[in-house]
């Protein structure tokens, strides 16, 4: 593999917009609608309306939903709407943001990074990427409690500081814009209201230092994702999506607790080899970012224990215990390596060990059931579609030649069989039906009908339900 290097340019939201106004307004998934507000929501036990205005022609739209999910950011209109509160601190730093426009690279030359951070008896703070050529954002932190404000960092002020960010007296610079960014560190106290969910910055906030913002966000959403997927297409009843809260939560309020630790130990270093050391150290998130679990009504325990570290933030010990996320092993399938986490992600994947054939059947038996999508793959063996030619994969997953894991959709452990004993059909059914993936149930099928009904009834226009 290669070796991970910085990366000399970073996604800037000034170039995603782009990006998205190029996707199609509307597709067999859903529409797009830009320039458009949500303004109040109203939901009882079948589903959400949404009340939108379009900006620019003041045009209302009603739109009904089995389900809304409030991505829409740390002012949340939909967390505000649903009386959530945040816990927290909400302004644990203050920072003046410096948008300018100056050629930097004759004085970067190879050093080019999407972050760079700056400490110098000048200025403390970072520099970033705003469009991967002639603009920049830098950021500094200021204190009112020294007196200073926002409108103290004048133009000229503002040029100052970048030339001594830079390190360069002579630099031409034009400032384009500044404003003041007070990070938060808030954890919604819940992140389901009925047939309501929040995800990213609306469910919490994290100060940047650690880059896991974004990271939780995404994790919300591959979290919430295939669970929804699971009851709007009759797989699952309701009772599975309380399972966001319990399995989110905690993760969100361990990410935004390291965030702060970081912010603290960025802030109060110094410049000394030790605290460079230190923060090298700090930068090391492998237990954070890959090492956390879910509990859950959505994992069966087996009984083991975590791995034990020294460091829970720093430290990664793979593991396939269950709520765990499926480690990295090779594999070969057709004589090409492939890692196993490739093999995850469309819908619930069954691996079993190279005397694990009898797990196959049992998977079948489950999809005559119409319970998930569900894939089951043997790992060596002669019947094996995929081969382990380091040996590795079932000490790392932790079962025997006969056992089997459950990977659920977003890659994390279901459930694991250490090593087989009574009938498989028994136990795979067994554990659906623990999971709260009963046998096929056409009841549960009636969200599309609700939205057909819903739509004629209270909406002036219809939108993709879901």
């Amino acid at each position: 593999m290669d070796t991970a290097r910085p990366a000399p340019s970073c996604a800037t939201r000034t170039r995603s917009k782009q990006c998205w106004r190029r996707t199609p307004s509307g597709s067999d998934r859903g529409r797009v609608r830009f320039g458009t507000e949500l303004v109040g929501l109203a939901q009882d036990g079948q589903g959400v309306i949404a009340q939108l205005v379009e900006r620019g022609s003041d045009t209302a739209l009603r739109v009904w939903a089995a389900y809304l999910i409030g991505a829409d950011g740390a002012r949340s209109m939909v967390r505000s709407a649903l009386g959530i509160d945040l816990v927290g601190q909400a302004a644990i730093a203050h920072w003046v943001n410096i948008f300018f426009e100056a050629d930097l690279r004759p004085h970067l030359a190879d050093r080019l990074a999407g972050l760079s951070y700056v400490h110098n008896p000048q200025v403390t703070g970072l520099f970033a990427l705003a469009d991967n050529a002639r603009r920049w954002r830098m950021i500094s932190p200021y204190h009112p409690q020294r007196g200073e404000s926002i409108q103290d960092f004048t133009d000229d002020r503002c040029t100052e500081l970048v030339r001594a960010g830079v390190g360069r007296a002579d630099l031409d610079v034009r400032i384009v814009r500044v404003w003041q960014w007070e990070p938060s560190a808030q954890v919604a106290t819940h992140f389901r209201d009925g047939r309501v969910f929040l995800a990213g910055d609306a469910a919490h906030q994290c100060p940047p230092w650690g880059g896991f913002g974004m990271n939780c966000g995404i994790q919300d959403a591959h979290n919430l994702a295939w669970k929804l997927a699971a009851v709007l297409n009759g797989w699952a009843g309701e009772a599975l999506l309380n399972s966001y809260d319990a399995e989110r939560l905690p993760i969100a309020r361990w990410t935004v607790e390291e965030s702060v630790r970081n912010m603290r130990h960025e802030l109060e270093s110094s410049a000394s080899e030790r605290d460079r050391q230190a923060t090298h150290e700090r930068r090391r998130s492998d237990g954070l970012v890959l090492g956390y679990a879910y509990a859950s009504t959505a994992v069966v325990p087996d009984g083991t224990t975590a791995p034990q570290v020294q460091n829970p933030y720093t430290d990664y010990v793979p593991t396939a215990r269950p709520g765990h996320l499926v480690p990295h092993v090779w594999l070969e399938r057709a004589g090409a390596p492939i890692s196993t986490i490739d093999l995850f992600g469309d819908g619930f994947v069954l691996l079993a060990g190279p005397h694990g054939t009898a797990w196959v059947r049992a998977a079948e038996r489950a999809g005559r059931d119409r319970r998930p999508p569900l894939t089951c793959h043997v790992v060596g063996g002669p019947v094996g579609t995929l081969r382990d030619p380091s040996g590795a994969w079932l000490a790392r997953y932790g079962i025997a030649d006969d056992g089997a894991i459950l990977v659920r959709p977003d890659g994390h452990v279901a459930y694991r069989c250490h090593t087989l004993s009574g009938d498989p059909q028994a136990q795979l059914l067994g554990v659906l039906e623990q999971l709260g993936m009963p046998a096929y149930d056409h009841s549960l099928l009636n969200h599309a009908a609700l939205a057909a009904e819903a739509q004629r009834a209270h909406c002036t226009t219809p939108m993709r339900a879901g």
